[in-house]
């Protein structure tokens, strides 16, 4: 396709309208709770179609609760990430919550390609390199929780568009947003088990945070997957299987466990205060070749002061690292398929990636999922910042 000229009369008006409206960013570097993570990717010259995000590497993370971008001229580029303003991609990932069943219908707006799946499935197909144009389509969506992914390309300058809508049933098209379809905090649950809460559902790990009251023993049920644990209360929990096996676990706050697939069991809380949880559920086998990064590089080894190695093996590697008030971190490298970090106390931070710098905030108990990357971070708050990292493999 010779670019983007000749346009049609109604592109052109399009572009002239959008002239007059207001400039709508992508996102921000700051982290929307609930909200969508979108991972902006650099593409070769000429790209026509959406690319393969999972062998490319990720320029950098913006967050957003919308897409609301109109179509408009875009040269400012993702201030904190990069200048880029053509040739790049965003693969937005994100979860809502549906109160009342029914068949939604959604609209994506976009200049240039843009996909958008529920729950995995597709639902829209609006690719290839083209002036603003909304495709439609619809799903069946039940009570509860639901995945969303919206992948979208901007091919050569200047004009961009990406509008995400949502109809409920018999309802009228409005801008999807993540802050009208969240659930109280306690319905973010697995239905396998009482008290947890899916907060990172991806290819390659699923997590939940887990909390179990004293003397409250769970449902029965099986993890099917091997897991990290990361304990925020310290505490003591009797597991017991369904063949008569038993196991009593007893850990201080901080701690970080490894439990393999097991059968049918329940949990109790056998102590007199509540525990929480993070469980990290790793959903892909160790690879056939382990990931291998510079040792100039490895934080574990070039920082053992902030760092310490809590176990590893070939799904995942397992670290404490902590920071002082102003303290900037050695530049190291994260390999792998990314990582799972479980903060134990609030953050405040810069991170430096290459030219790019972004803020992070984070309260203690929150886990968030990143990708490989090669960074360095600054504690910007007035205390000790303490994290637990699991590197999966």
């Amino acid at each position: 396709m010779p670019g983007k000229i000749p346009l049609t009369l109604a592109a052109i008006a399009a572009f002239a309208v959008a002239q007059q409206v207001p400039a709508v960013t992508f996102g921000d570097t700051v982290v929307v709770s609930g909200g969508l993570r979108g991972v902006i990717y650099y593409l070769k010259p000429a790209t026509s179609r959406l690319p393969d995000f999972h062998r490319m590497k990720p320029a950098g993370a913006i967050y957003t609760s919308k897409l609301d971008v109109p179509p408009q001229s875009f040269t400012v580029g993702f201030p904190g990430v990069t200048t880029r303003f053509e040739w790049f991609a965003i693969d937005y990932t994100g979860r809502f919550w549906i109160e009342k069943p029914g068949d939604y219908r959604f609209s994506l707006t976009s200049d240039d390609g843009a996909k958008l799946w529920i729950d995995d499935q597709p639902v829209i197909d609006n690719d290839g390199e083209h002036p603003p144009r909304e495709a439609q389509g619809d799903c069946e969506l039940a009570h509860g929780i639901h995945r969303i992914r919206v992948a979208y390309f901007q091919g050569r300058r200047f004009v961009v568009a990406l509008v995400l809508k949502i109809a409920a049933p018999g309802g009228d098209f409005r801008i999807f947003s993540t802050d009208e379809f969240k659930p109280p905090p306690e319905e973010w649950t697995d239905p396998r088990t009482a008290g947890e809460r899916v907060v990172i559902d991806n290819d390659f790990v699923r997590v939940m945070k887990a909390t179990l009251a004293p003397r409250v023993k769970t449902a029965p049920h099986e993890n099917v997957l091997n897991r990290v644990i990361v304990y925020l209360d310290p505490g003591k929990i009797a597991i017991r299987y369904q063949d008569g096996r038993e196991r009593d676990l007893h850990f201080p706050s901080g701690e970080a466990g490894w439990i393999a697939a097991d059968g049918l069991h329940t949990e109790e809380n056998t102590g007199r205060d509540r525990v929480r949880m993070i469980e990290i559920e790793l959903k892909k086998p160790g690879p056939v070749t382990p990931p291998v990064r510079a040792r100039s590089l490895d934080p574990v080894l070039i920082d053992r002061r902030h760092n310490k190695l809590l176990f590893e093996n070939d799904q995942a590697r397992v670290f404490r690292s902590w920071r002082e008030p102003g303290a900037t971190e050695p530049l190291h490298e994260h390999v792998g398929a990314g990582r799972v970090t479980v903060f134990m106390t609030d953050a405040s931070a810069t991170v430096r990636a290459g030219e790019s710098e972004s803020k992070l905030t984070a309260v203690a108990g929150d886990a968030i999922w990143s990708g490989p990357v090669k960074h360095a971070a600054t504690n910007d708050g007035a205390g000790k910042m303490e994290m637990i990292v699991v590197e999966v493999k």
